[in-house]
């Protein structure tokens, strides 16, 4: 089950997202994107929850080495709350292939 939190998690697409305008003190703008693992992943249903947001690619090296931190973050502190969504930019991915193989 962990395996899939964390595919769910870690694994969103990311390549239907628009930059928004932040202001300080005001909400995270929403983040609804499509999971690996099918369904949706919203930021919304998560209010309450502290959230981790990384954006990421397979190919990126910072990437790549901050992910098993990530997933130790996750493990660790999940049973308080912690969401980690990893939203992945899948238009600049090779294949969303590659991705699930990534995460796995």
């Amino acid at each position: 089950m962990l395996n899939r939190l964390l595919a769910i998690a870690l694994a969103l697409a990311a390549s239907t997202a628009h930059a928004q305008s932040l202001k300080i003190g005001a909400p995270a703008p929403e983040i609804d994107l499509p999971s690996l693992s099918g369904g949706r992943v919203q930021l919304s249903k998560l209010c309450g929850h502290p959230v981790v947001v990384s954006f990421w690619a397979t190919w990126c090296p910072p990437c790549r080495s901050e992910f098993p931190e990530l997933v130790r973050a996750y493990r660790m502190h999940s049973p308080t709350g912690l969401v980690v969504l990893g939203v992945n930019g899948r238009d600049q991915e090779y294949s969303t292939k590659k991705v699930k193989e990534f995460v796995n």
